[in-house]
């Protein structure tokens, strides 16, 4: 699984508080006792050994401390709350691959793990969601909720999101609606960057998708013809993946699809993605479920730091969003209220 190429357990519990679904446990690094404490809380454990050995370590790490655990970990638990902690992570590449990662004083690309709103520049917008006006709802289709820097954003997507989330994350139906929306925001707040180019690479995707479900069409080699991902070379394969470990957009769509099944153009926070499902592994919790998959990415920008850069404005609450209903403020993210 590529998660996180590796990291420190000395990361995880210095920050005085290991949490799951079940329980919470302090704990006071300062009465730790003992020879070789060091060393443990320096053990590194490389994502490519088998999970139940990672979380055999964390045990093994827990007791030797003498903290008596019990609780039960997942694996994608443990490591939402190792990237939410500082120093945070970030994406790297444009394959809407999540796990791969690196340390940074961003946040996740597409995860509102550990965001912390920076003030605004002066002149900046507020941060605020203002309603819109009688006059300015004429026209919009059914279903909508806000304008984000005036692209609409649906109920359906915010939902369908919010319902991935359930299906994995710990947590209220609140709290999975307003990160639904974060990550609706972030899309459209990425889209409307380039908005004078979406029009032609939303018709390129389109003639990318008549191609690729046409009869007898390799996807693969499609993929290396069409792709502007990283993974183009490989055919865009994409290999297994969790839940966890893919931007929320790309991976809501990935898992509500069959085997075999051919996705219509989508945009992600990296562009407009087709997918290709080619293999489903069910693991030991909703978490730990894993899709096998190829794409074909017609990307925004190659410039990277640009999409991190917009995704964090977005996170900050720097988009401008407008709701249509006075009522859907109760799953706005806390930093556009």
């Amino acid at each position: 699984m590529k998660v996180i190429n590796r990291f420190s357990f000395a990361l995880f519990l210095a920050g005085g508080v290991f949490a799951s679904s079940g329980a919470v446990e302090a704990v006071n690094l300062g009465s730790v006792q003992g020879k070789g404490m060091q060393s443990q809380m320096a053990t590194k454990v490389h994502a490519e050994q088998n999970p139940n050995r990672i979380l055999e370590k964390l045990i093994q790490i827990l007791d030797d401390i003498k903290l008596q655990v019990k609780i039960h970990v997942r694996l994608g638990e443990l490591v939402e709350r190792l990237q939410s902690r500082k120093p945070r992570y970030d994406i790297l590449g444009g394959d809407a691959i999540q796990g791969s990662v690196k340390a940074e004083s961003a946040p996740s690309g597409d995860s509102q793990a550990g965001v912390e709103k920076a003030p605004p520049a002066p002149g900046a917008h507020s941060g605020k969601a203002r309603l819109l006006g009688d006059e300015e709802k004429k026209g919009l289709a059914k279903g909508v909720v806000a304008l984000v820097d005036g692209l609409p954003v649906t109920r359906k997507e915010i939902q369908e999101i919010a319902d991935f989330y359930e299906t994995f994350k710990p947590g209220l139906k609140d709290q999975h609606m307003r990160d639904a929306f974060l990550a609706m925001i972030k899309v459209r707040h990425i889209q409307a960057a380039f908005k004078d180019k979406l029009p032609a690479m939303e018709k390129r995707a389109q003639e990318i998708y008549k191609k690729a479900t046409a009869a007898g069409v390799d996807f693969a080699k499609l993929a290396e013809k069409n792709s502007d991902g990283p993974s183009k070379t490989d055919g865009g394969n994409l290999g297994y993946f969790a839940r966890p470990n893919m931007v929320p957009t790309f991976a809501a769509r990935a898992f509500s699809m069959k085997l075999g099944e051919i996705s219509k153009p989508f945009p992600s926070i990296f562009g407009y993605h087709i997918i290709k499902v080619e293999g489903k592994l069910k693991g030991n919790s909703p978490a730990e479920d894993q899709v096998k998959a190829r794409h074909i990415l017609v990307i925004f920008t190659e410039d990277q730091n640009k999409t991190r850069s917009l995704a964090q404005e977005a996170a900050q609450g720097k988009a401008e969003v407008a709701l249509v209903d006075k009522e859907d403020r109760s799953i706005l993210p806390p930093s556009y209220r």
